[in-house]
């Protein structure tokens, strides 16, 4: 035994040190935290198409290992007119709570994208306005181009903004200033990272964008419901009449509650 403790005396310092510390988190490494992840969109000015409307059916974010973490509620379809989000102007896409991690791919799913031209141009058939096809290659969501991993940082909301550019995902086919004018349109798809933010995440939690300030509060000590017709003071999900029980918002959703499964729509086309 002897030999074994004068062994251990001799260790340098900082070997000491880092062998005590071996029990610490990786900063790396995934953690047991949450954080926030809000994903918006925003388009530029278009010469020729007067809206341009694309349905997302799911977006999500990879990490380097592991499962991806959905950020749009199962069975949220948003749709958006990418034209009515210029000139600065952007849109909630989707916000949900998400573990500690940094982020290294986030995906959009999109279907059934519908362009109408402005007046004084049509297609070959006379028609302004088509219904495009999505590419085969795209089921599993058009991968935006991020200028970095997304950090998801606990106590943290992490905003991106994604640039969801019209004249760049929607290509004519042909020269609108000919006589032959404008053959068709093709969709392709190619979304970029135009800014981020990291702040202070003072919300309580939202799912699917929505503000659980006005949906899932409790109200005042004279009053104690949450959402019932009840007028003895018992809450929602909860087990006691204290008030200290699970909020839920109207439409039964857990604020700040785990993400959804993976989304199962398919792509149109």
């Amino acid at each position: 035994m002897t030999p074994n403790r004068s062994l251990f005396l001799l260790l340098p310092v900082p070997f000491l040190l880092s062998a005590c510390n071996d029990s610490t988190t990786d900063p790396s490494e995934p953690g047991s935290g949450q954080a926030r992840v809000e994903v918006r969109i925003t388009d530029a000015p278009s010469d020729y198409v007067a809206s341009a409307e694309v349905t997302v059916t799911r977006v999500y974010l990879v990490p380097s290992g592991g499962d991806a973490v959905d950020l749009l509620p199962e069975g949220e379809t948003p749709t958006y007119d990418l034209l009515t989000l210029r000139d600065g102007v952007d849109a909630l896409l989707a916000v949900s709570p998400v573990p500690v991690n940094d982020y290294h791919q986030l995906r959009i799913r999109v279907q059934d994208p519908v362009v109408t031209l402005k007046e004084g141009y049509t297609f070959r058939d006379g028609s302004t306005t088509k219904a495009l096809k999505v590419p085969s290659g795209e089921t599993s969501g058009i991968k935006v181009l991020l200028s970095e991993p997304v950090p998801a940082v606990e106590g943290m909301v992490t905003v991106v903004v994604v640039d969801f550019d019209v004249d760049d995902n929607f290509r004519i086919q042909g020269n609108p200033d000919t006589p032959a004018g404008i053959q068709g349109m093709s969709f392709l798809p190619v979304l970029k990272e135009k800014s981020r933010a990291l702040e202070e995440d003072d919300e309580d939690g939202t799912i699917g964008g929505e503000d659980d300030d006005d949906e899932g509060d409790f109200e005042d000590e004279d009053e104690g419901d949450v959402g019932g017709d009840d007028d003895e003071g018992d809450t929602i999900g909860g087990d006691e009449d204290d008030g200290e029980g699970d909020e839920e918002g109207e439409d039964g959703d857990t604020i700040g509650g785990d993400e959804d499964d993976d989304g199962s729509e398919t792509i149109g086309g």
